[in-house]
């Protein structure tokens, strides 16, 4: 997808046509990869990971750069919700649109992953630059300590490797920045997915 300056601080906003709608929120998207690489990979196909209040969840940022104010209030949603939310320690960095430079967003990113007390990374936005990480995430490390990845746009590279990579299901839902304002994902599906054990519930 081509970059959008317009959604990095300062421009006009993410785009509301992006945001999720209906049933999509929980879904296992996109496929795993075939029922024959996955067995030669020692791999079968698993539900997402279950997700309780108290948990620590990691908050990054692999693509698009935040504005500081969106980010403060959805952290607030996330501790109203239950959560422990832990923001990476470049969360606010800026380099042109996106969070940072690519190390920086990539060692964010890492830093989670290989945190044994986070048990789900929940993206603060979607946006250009996370494909640009995919050949250095540490999959074999998410593999052994697997975590419950949720965001959507952009970050639909991330989840179809992570799958690929894992055999895990991920969250297709809304990201942090987004959580503070109702109008911008549907709420009732979100609840729907809170309440599912085989994609993971947020109770």
């Amino acid at each position: 997808m081509a970059p959008d300056p317009a959604g990095a601080p300062g421009g006009r906003g993410p785009r509301r046509g992006r945001k999720p709608q209906g049933d999509t929120i929980g879904a296992d998207d996109p496929k795993p990869a075939p029922e024959p690489a996955r067995r030669a990979a020692g791999m079968t196909k698993r539900a997402a990971l279950r997700l309780r209040r108290g948990d620590a969840v990691g908050v990054v940022a692999p693509g698009f750069a935040l504005r500081p104010r969106l980010l403060r209030e959805g952290l607030a949603r996330l501790r109203r919700m239950g959560f422990r939310p832990l923001p990476g320690p470049g969360l606010l960095q800026t380099e042109g649109y996106l969070a940072g430079s690519d190390e920086q967003r990539l060692d964010d990113l890492r830093g989670m992953i290989e945190n044994p007390e986070v048990r789900a990374i929940w993206f603060a936005r979607g946006g250009y630059g996370s494909s640009r990480l995919l050949d250095r995430v540490p999959w074999n490390e998410l593999r052994r300590n697997p975590k419950l990845l949720i965001g959507y746009s952009d970050l639909t590279a991330l989840f179809a490797e992570a799958i690929r990579r894992t055999g895990r299901s991920c969250l297709y839902g809304p990201v942090v920045t987004e959580l503070r304002d109702v109008g911008l994902y549907h709420g009732p599906s979100l609840r729907e997915a809170r309440n599912r054990s085989r994609s993971g519930t947020l109770n």
